[in-house]
């Protein structure tokens, strides 16, 4: 086992403690991202969204369902947590002209993956998310 020493801080730390689960989520983090936006009805799981919904820009809705889609997932219901281009434009009325471009710059920041399926949020993004979510200090929430 291998140990490193912060010189500064004096902290001891494993370098096995830099290992993490990848499929690990953080469901608390994800709630809290996703609470001020976005509900889900108890039996369906079906995604609504809140009067703050409407507030966001284009870029911040798109994250913000691919996390709800995530917490669905989570919660048990069955659909897919990816979603297809026309899936998203059709929920949340993006058109494609917008949404694709859209997506692949969230791509390429990481914050989305891809797969045949469609575009989904990975866990290790979450933060990055957040911040997409989070006005920045000082400003006013709509």
């Amino acid at each position: 086992m291998m140990v490193l020493k912060c010189r500064k801080r004096g902290v001891i730390m494993k370098l096995e403690d830099l290992l993490v689960d990848s499929d690990a989520l953080d469901r608390a983090l994800l709630a809290t991202i996703l609470k001020p936006f976005v509900f889900l009805e108890k039996g369906s799981g079906a995604i609504r969204f809140t009067p703050a919904w409407h507030s966001l820009n284009n870029r911040a809705k798109v994250v913000a369902y691919l996390l709800a889609r995530k917490a669905r997932r989570a919660l048990g219901f069955p659909d897919e947590e990816a979603a297809a281009p026309r899936e998203i434009e059709g929920e949340i009325g993006i058109k494609g002209g917008t949404l694709r471009p859209t997506l692949k710059a969230l791509r390429e920041e990481k914050i989305v993956a891809r797969d045949p399926k469609g575009y989904w949020v990975p866990n290790y993004a979450l933060e990055p998310a957040k911040a997409i979510l989070s006005p920045p200090l000082g400003a006013e929430q709509g």
